[in-house]
């Protein structure tokens, strides 16, 4: 048995249970998802590999360690963008005009490509997924990347095609990506890159992706959990679709629930996280730049997901400098790495993400724990070598937990990891 607490300026402290004591149960079902868990995640994106680019020789390696090895996050998934994102320098695509043939990842080459490889040489597993923000501006009926805009029909099969390409590229560097999601957030007309789909539309551009690339698994909506059933229900029963599941956001901070009905509604299909972070450092609920109210909205998000039957958690940037970017849109954002006074630095959503990703290990098979407090957050997994996880974030007053016959007290906005 192992126990580890964390409070505000205090993370992951090696603790003992109690000897005895009254205390509030927590009772153990099985999951809502049967299939096994992935692993969890960053996003390779070219601001994350634009600061990691400036780093020393030192710092690269204490950053790799602290994200990808097992006395780190343990990550082993990475998410990248097929062409430019508002995480980006600039807008940038891989060809001239729309020519295909002059197809080229120079652009990649020059820093994400080596900040891939090296994560890779500390996570030789690691397994990726990309996703689209924006084709081609000639694609698009708007004739631009950013503000919306909506693929044109004819131009489909290119931007399938495209998709096809950036894989084959990858796959020359050593680095298959094996998922997809058709494009992110479908339903968001942004100042920065972004593209308009209907669900059928999506649906269209499903089945062109899956023609093109047809041992890559492939997911729907990429967009928030609260339009994630309307959104889904109808992509699903349309004829002849082929999608391995359904990817999702938290920008709709609440919409819990949501997922956890989805995944008993459609229990073929798998659900991931695919982005989430404190994405506005000006609003009233984010606070300054790690503060401690990002520790517990990253865990409470996992820890509800989780419970609800996700399988693969992927944060957004994995790294940025001091002011949350570079991002050239000017939408700023915090990562649990960042840059401070000219060195990585570990935000306290780092050490939430810690709580579950240094367990949980890839293969292992979700379990369901129903809170006995309304204010109690808590799920469990068993790993595959039959270890039991058990994550918890108590947001109420002090409770004294009973998980299996182990005792510990939380305090108000305490969490706790539990090894048995």
């Amino acid at each position: 048995m192992e126990l580890y607490l964390s409070r505000e300026g205090s993370y992951l402290q090696k603790a003992s249970p109690l000897e005895a004591g009254e205390a509030v149960p927590v009772k153990i079902d099985e999951g809502l998802s049967h299939f096994p868990f992935l692993g969890f995640g960053g996003a390779f994106t070219e601001s994350a590999a634009h600061v990691y680019a400036s780093l020393s020789e030192e710092d690269r390696e204490a950053f790799l360690k602290a994200c990808f090895s097992r006395d780190g996050l343990a990550y082993t998934f990475g998410r990248v963008c097929v062409g430019s994102s508002d995480f980006s320098l600039g807008e940038f695509d891989y060809t001239e005009g729309e020519d295909l043939s002059t197809f080229s990842f120079s652009h990649e080459d020059k820093k994400l490509i080596p900040m891939l490889l090296d994560a890779k040489k500390e996570a030789a597993s690691l397994s990726l997924l990309a996703s689209t923000w924006s084709p081609l501006a000639l694609w698009k009926d708007n004739g631009q990347k950013c503000r919306g805009g909506k693929l044109k029909p004819e131009d489909y099969p290119k931007q399938a095609q495209y998709v096809a390409l950036f894989r084959k590229e990858m796959e020359k560097r050593g680095l298959p990506v094996s998922c997809l999601t058709v494009q992110n957030e479908p339903e968001a007309k942004q100042t920065w890159e972004s593209c308009l789909y209907s669900p059928e539309e999506e649906a269209a551009l499903l089945k062109e992706l899956k023609k093109e690339n047809p041992d890559a698994e492939i997911f729907v909506h990429d967009h928030n959990r609260d339009n994630l059933r309307r959104r889904i229900d109808k992509i699903l029963s349309l004829d002849s679709i082929d999608a391995s599941g359904v990817a999702f956001h938290w920008y709709d901070r609440v919409a819990f629930e949501e997922v956890k009905k989805a995944v008993l509604e459609h229990p073929d299909k798998r659900f991931i996280f695919t982005e989430g972070c404190v994405e506005t450092l000006t609003n009233d609920f984010a606070g300054e730049i790690g503060a401690y109210s990002s520790f517990l909205r990253y865990l409470e998000n996992y820890i509800q997901d989780l419970n609800n039957g996700c399988t693969l958690f992927l944060d957004w940037n994995l790294l940025l400098d001091e002011k949350g970017g570079p991002n050239h849109v000017g939408n700023f954002c915090e990562a649990p790495v960042m840059m401070k006074e000219g060195k990585p630095f570990l935000l306290p959503s780092y050490y939430a993400i810690y709580h579950l990703s240094h367990f949980i290990r890839p293969g292992a098979k979700s379990l369901r724990l129903d809170s006995p407090l309304p204010d109690l957050f808590a799920c469990g997994v068993i790993n595959p070598d039959g270890k039991k996880v058990f994550a918890f974030l108590n947001r109420g007053e002090k409770a004294v937990l009973n998980v299996s016959g182990c005792i510990f007290a939380l305090e108000k906005d305490q969490a706790a990891t539990l090894l048995l």
